[in-house]
C-alpha cells in the first residue's frame, strides 16, 4: 500500500471516530524487490515408446506408439493414441490412387491444399498438407507403401499437426 492511501485511510478513520487532529504518516522506506530467479527450463518429455505390432487383418507390422489403440475397420485398421490418429488400409476403388502423380493431382483438385509436400520413399510416397475449413485447420496425410507385393494406404485428416506427424512416422515404419 502506498503512503498516500495510508494517509487517506487514517484521515477517514479519524473523522469516523471524531478526532480533531490527524497526524501525517511518513512513507515507509522499503528495499526494492529482488527479481525472481529464472526458473530452470523443464526437462523435455521423453518420446513415447513404440513397439512393433501386427496390424491385425492386414498381415503387416508397424511401430505403434505406447498406449495407442487399434480397431479393425472395413479394409484396414484405425490407430488412435495420444501421438497418432490414422487409418492403414488396402487400396479401394473409392479411395485415392496408389500412383503418386494421380494421387497428388486428386488432392490438388479436390482438397484445396496449403503447404503441400511430397516425399518419395523407396517403396511408396507420402503427401502432407493442410486444409482450412469451417471447423479450422486440418492436417492431412495421404500415403502409399508397397510391402512385399501388396500396397497399403496411410491416411489421416486431424486437427493437430502433431497427430499428423505421428501418422507420418508410423506410416514410415510399415513392414
Amino acid at each position: 500500500m502506498n503512503w498516500k492511501v495510508m494517509v487517506a485511510t487514517v484521515a477517514l478513520l479519524a473523522m469516523a471516530v471524531g478526532c480533531d487532529e490527524v497526524e501525517e504518516v511518513a512513507p515507509v522506506e522499503t528495499e526494492p524487490a529482488e527479481e525472481p530467479a529464472e526458473a530452470p527450463e523443464p526437462e523435455p518429455e521423453p518420446e513415447p515408446e513404440a513397439e512393433l505390432q501386427e496390424l491385425d487383418e492386414l498381415g503387416i507390422q508397424a511401430m505403434v506408439p505406447e498406449g495407442a489403440q487399434m480397431a479393425e475397420t472395413p479394409g484396414g485398421v484405425t490407430i488412435i493414441g495420444m501421438d497418432v490418429s490414422m487409418n492403414v488400409t488396402r487400396p479401394s476403388e473409392f479411395g485415392i490412387s496408389t500412383e503418386l502423380e494421380e494421387a497428388q493431382a486428386w488432392v490438388e483438385e479436390n482438397r484445396d491444399p496449403q503447404g503441400l509436400e511430397v516425399e518419395e520413399l523407396e517403396d511408396g510416397w507420402l503427401i502432407t498438407y493442410t486444409v482450412e475449413g469451417e471447423l479450422g485447420t486440418s492436417y492431412a496425410l495421404d500415403g502409399a507403401r508397397t510391402i512385399g507385393e501388396e500396397t497399403f494406404m496411410c491416411q489421416t485428416s486431424v486437427g493437430y499437426e502433431s497427430l499428423r506427424d505421428g501418422a507420418v512416422e508410423l506410416c514410415r515404419t510399415l513392414q
